[in-house]
């Protein structure tokens, strides 16, 4: 509070370049909750190129850095989520959309995303070794795909190859099989285009 002024607190600070009366230029915004934002502003938005931080337990931790467009994220960037989670790539309005990686303790998708959700064609990498190449649509596998499994036993890691020894692979069809989606696992013991075994194997 200022002297003489009983009933003034501050909510906010702004540090920067003004045109018109309003924030526009290069800039730096600290509200009363400690959220800063560090960048560009046109006509009194975010805009342009910028960072955005966050308090977290009185430390600053940054949660956006790239592109901006009416107070939004949009263009490229990476995003830091709260829980550990980060995203890097395009933005529209605020939400994934375009090409980007994901990365969660869930495994590391790069592919595309659709208001948000992967929806496309995509690379998933899963912790245990698994390795899946294909399709999504909101958020789960439909279409086609390849999932390349990963062999314990052998440590074999089938990662992106398709000639390597000890091969353990599907290709999801669509079909009358249980009534939705299913998959032709081939297991390979050399090479491919030698003796091999076809199961139908349900996914979910």
């Amino acid at each position: 509070k200022l002297p003489g002024q009983a009933n003034y607190a501050r909510t906010g600070q702004y540090l920067g370049e003004w045109k018109a009366n309003k924030y526009h230029g290069k800039g730096t915004f600290e509200s009363a909750n400690g959220t800063r934002y560090v960048g560009d502003w046109v006509q009194g938005k975010r805009d342009g190129m910028g960072t955005l931080w966050v308090k977290v337990k009185g430390e600053l931790r940054k949660r956006y850095v790239g592109q901006w467009s009416e107070n939004h994220p949009h263009g490229r960037g990476v995003y830091y989520y709260a829980n550990g989670d980060q995203y890097s790539g395009e933005w529209k309005n605020g939400v994934r959309h375009g090409a980007g990686t994901l990365t969660t303790e869930k495994g590391v998708y790069e592919g595309a995303f659709f208001n948000n959700k992967k929806h496309g064609f995509g690379i998933l990498d899963l912790p245990n070794g698994d390795h899946f190449e294909g399709m999504f649509v909101d958020d789960m596998k439909e279409g086609e795909g390849v999932h390349f499994y990963f062999d314990k036993e052998r440590k074999t890691h089938t990662k992106r190859s398709v000639a390597c020894h000890h091969l353990v692979f599907s290709v999801m069809q669509s079909g009358p099989c249980w009534g939705q989606s299913y998959a032709w696992m081939l297991s390979i013991d050399s090479v491919p285009n030698t003796n091999a075994v076809f199961m139908p194997v349900r996914i979910t």
